[in-house]
């Protein structure tokens, strides 16, 4: 009797152990995912950003040779 019980302790232990193994491995998936997508969002905010940036230099161009050709 107590062998039975021991090995059904140590089965129980092992499925525990197989579970939150389970679940790290699933929350570890989700994290990376989740990583990868923060990733992307970013560089398109980045691009977004250069973009504008770039819009803002050349309008600023614009404007100095505006008022440059307009002092002449």
């Amino acid at each position: 009797m107590k062998k039975i019980k021991k090995e059904a302790v140590l089965l129980m232990f092992n499925l525990t152990t197989l579970l939150l193994l389970t679940v790290a491995v699933l929350d570890t998936q989700r994290n990376r995912n989740l990583y990868i997508e923060e990733s992307r969002k970013n560089a398109l905010l980045t691009i977004e950003i250069n973009d504008r940036n770039n819009i803002i230099e050349d309008l600023q161009n614009k404007l100095k040779k505006f008022e440059g050709s307009n002092t002449r």
